[in-house]
């Protein structure tokens, strides 16, 4: 089991790269055990992993979940 690349995956980060643009060099993997994703953003010039959980997907609250931990990102390097 590892981390793998869906379409899933791709439509996560068409829709960071629109929403956010500090999303670059970042990258979506789909967690073959827990079916979660893990996406991996560049804040600052530090990458960062956020867990979006399957639930969080399906349910659409992925995006709202990911602008939070984003902010709470920039205020820790301010």
């Amino acid at each position: 089991m590892g981390l793998i690349r869906t379409a899933e995956c791709e439509r996560i980060d068409e829709e960071m790269r629109a929403l956010f643009p500090e999303f670059v060099g970042g990258e979506t993997r789909k967690d073959e055990y827990s079916e979660d994703f893990v996406v991996r953003l560049e804040v600052a010039e530090e990458m960062h992993s956020i867990r979006v959980t399957i639930d969080e997907y399906r349910d659409g609250d992925w995006v709202e979940n990911l602008r939070l931990a984003l902010s709470a990102m920039k205020e820790a390097e301010a």
